[in-house]
């Protein structure tokens, strides 16, 4: 932990919790008995417990190390099942489901079932192309930590492959905000030939080369993968009234998430989210390909977290506002 805000020396600052990265960082740094530990932006010193700013040596800050943490009573500074852009997209809807689920993939050329003796090169290609973005994001220590995370596993089964890209996409660090951007945000377009798709900029394709074959192992554990037990999850948004007015305005009708989005089991917790809007997903019988239940794996278990496949498509069944919650309701079904 870190103290926080302008006067960090004084008794009554407040501490703050590091990132998980870095606290997987530091503290294999302090495993190894190291003296010093580099995160990006910061050197901290674990013998003076101190953390320095890399640009100017002076500005310091006090860093403490907590030994046990009941991990039951961690939550995320944010909640992902919070959604960031609730707008609907009824455009990408109209590709149909091939094109709704995989577009960035088929632009990456990474659209195939993997064969397990091409899952040690597609780790590889994986761990070197999230060590180029970190590069390009000032975010390179974040980024050798991953890709050293993944090489580890990258002569192993596709199953324990597949967690370690659940557990490395679900910790804090700069790959989840930037993977669902460049999900939500990168052109593509069909070439006009069924299920052959192409990215319309030199930085879709860039970023289909570097994230292309992570997203691809994370998005085939998911999809081979579905938990079988879940029956209704949640998502929370604040919504405004036109955001409200185009899901009544669309239902009946299929929708799709274009990223690899994050829900909760627990009704409590969206109940208790600040946010004006709840989606109450259905999960049909017997599980659906690409939800899994990752409250194990996150290290927020109280957080109840599920994990759903990028593009996955829903249906908008019934939007109703409750007076006494003062929250709009908005039943999905997958």
């Amino acid at each position: 932990m870190w103290k926080a805000g302008d006067t960090p020396w004084e008794e009554n600052t407040d501490w703050k919790p590091y990132l998980d990265i870095e606290n997987h960082i530091l503290e294999q740094g302090f495993q190894e008995n190291k003296s010093t530990v580099e995160l990006d932006g910061y050197y901290c010193d674990l013998e003076k417990y101190i953390q320095m700013n890399k640009k100017d040596p002076n500005k310091q800050r006090p860093i403490k190390r907590i030994s046990s943490v009941d991990i039951n009573k961690r939550f995320r500074s944010k909640q992902r099942y919070i959604l960031q852009k609730p707008e609907l997209k009824p455009e990408l809807a109209a590709l149909g489901w091939t094109s709704a689920w995989s577009r960035f993939l088929l632009a990456a050329g990474v659209f195939s079932v993997i064969k397990n003796e091409e899952l040690t090169e597609r780790v590889e290609k994986a761990a070197d192309g999230i060590l180029e973005e970190g590069i390009k994001h000032d975010k390179q220590i974040e980024g050798k930590w991953i890709a050293n995370e993944l090489r580890k596993v990258k002569d192993e089964d596709r199953t324990i492959i597949g967690l370690c890209c659940v557990k490395l996409f679900t910790i804090e660090s700069f790959l989840y905000p930037l993977l669902n951007e460049v999900l939500r945000e990168s052109e593509v377009q069909n070439t006009g030939m069924e299920c052959v798709h192409e990215f319309t900029t030199e930085l879709g394709k860039s970023q289909g080369r570097t994230l292309g074959p992570f997203c691809s192992l994370l998005w085939f554990y998911l999809y081979e993968n579905p938990s079988q037990r879940l029956t209704y999850i949640y998502r929370t948004a604040s919504l405004t009234e036109k955001n409200i007015n185009d899901y009544e305005k669309h239902k009946g009708e299929w929708m799709v998430w274009i990223d690899f989005s994050i829900a909760t089991k627990s009704k409590t917790n969206a109940l208790n989210s600040q946010e004006n809007t709840i989606y109450e997903i259905k999960v049909r019988d017997g599980g659906v390909p690409g939800v899994i239940d990752v409250s194990t794996l996150s290290g927020y278990p109280s957080e109840n977290e599920v994990l759903i496949i990028a593009g996955i498509p829903y249906e908008i069944k019934a939007i109703n506002y409750d007076d006494q919650l003062k929250k709009y309701f908005i039943h999905i079904e997958l």
